[in-house]
């Protein structure tokens, strides 16, 4: 009798410690429905430092859901940075099935795990939505004799011109290499620690060209200082109006950073189908075009398998200018 009573106490003692380390495992939680969504705090990782360009955006959308009564519990936004991204993004895609934990999308997100060793591929994630796309712009000093990307072309015939830009993973990199080899362009790039910098070289005249957004260039643009030549998207910006496309130069190419969100893998479908209904009331509020316009972030908005679909062409567009 003692030998059975042992046996079901010791059995009893294994579930309860079974249980309690199920619910401390998000690895271990159940995936499945969740009727009653959402109930607890929301955990939105910034992948990088504050002030950035992913900072500012997953604070803004923070605080539109909260001022607009869209997300009924607390929202916590956490900068996890190191490693181009890889250790914000990582810490989400190891919470495994957590419908309380976020992270805002950015070009690192894409072309980290491309360079480096990373536990996480991008399209492993559970794609929640894009809200919009950051493009790349093609910069020279408001004197430089080049007034069109033929004038540019032309010139690198005779000596291989000087591009600066952030980083050499990131899209001002790539969207120049793009162009240069469907161009014939011949080209040396030099990376830079953040846009201001690369066009500090490009006013200094250490450089001939700059490859960046918009966003952080656009004050040298109004004082007259530098000039557009080309943008990255597939539309032109409303702040650019008469700077055209690569395309509409004839050029197949659109390279953009996406600016959207994802939760960690095998997030159930009715949080997913959850979030997108908060986004898109989310995506309709002036607040939130304002955020697009004083940003230079192009709306694009698309959910689920269309936002994953996205991410697929932009992970084989990225993996071809990267390793190829």
């Amino acid at each position: 009798m003692r030998h059975k009573r042992t046996i079901a106490l010791l059995a009893s003692s294994l579930l309860i410690i079974s249980t309690a380390c199920s619910r401390n495992d998000p690895a271990a939680q159940d995936t499945a429905a969740e009727p009653d969504y959402p109930t607890e705090a929301l955990d939105m990782t910034v992948a990088f430092g504050a002030g950035g360009g992913v900072d500012i955006m997953s604070r803004t959308i923070s605080k539109l859901l909260t001022d607009n009564d869209l997300y009924p519990g607390d929202i916590t936004v956490t900068n996890r940075e190191g490693g181009s991204g890889s250790k914000g993004y990582g810490y989400v895609f190891n919470r495994t099935g957590s419908g309380y934990d976020m992270a805002a999308t950015s070009g690192s997100f894409i072309s980290t795990p491309i360079q480096a060793s990373t536990t996480w591929q991008a399209t492993e994630f559970t794609p929640v939505a894009l809200l919009g796309t950051d493009e790349v712009v093609v910069w020279v000093n408001a004197d430089s004799p080049w007034q069109s990307l033929e004038d540019l072309i032309e010139a690198s015939k005779n000596t291989p011109i000087t591009v600066g830009g952030a980083g050499m993973t990131t899209i001002d990199f790539i969207a120049f290499k793009q162009f240069g080899e469907a161009a014939g362009v011949k080209f040396k790039y030099v990376a830079h620690d953040s846009g201001p910098e690369a066009a500090n070289s490009l006013l200094s005249g250490s450089v001939n060209v700059l490859s960046h957004s918009a966003s952080s260039l656009y004050g040298l643009y109004e004082s007259g200082d530098i000039r557009p030549l080309v943008i990255g998207g597939e539309n032109r910006l409303e702040q650019l109006p008469d700077t055209p496309t690569f395309d509409e130069a004839g050029y197949d190419i659109t390279v953009s950073q996406p600016r959207g969100l994802v939760m960690p893998p095998d997030v159930p479908d009715d949080v997913v189908a959850w979030w997108e209904d908060a986004l898109t009331k989310l995506s309709e509020l002036p607040e939130w075009q304002d955020y697009l316009e004083e940003n230079f972030i192009s709306e694009r908005v698309l959910f689920g398998d269309d936002f994953a679909g996205y991410l697929d062409e932009t992970v084989a567009s990225y993996t071809s200018a990267l390793q190829g």
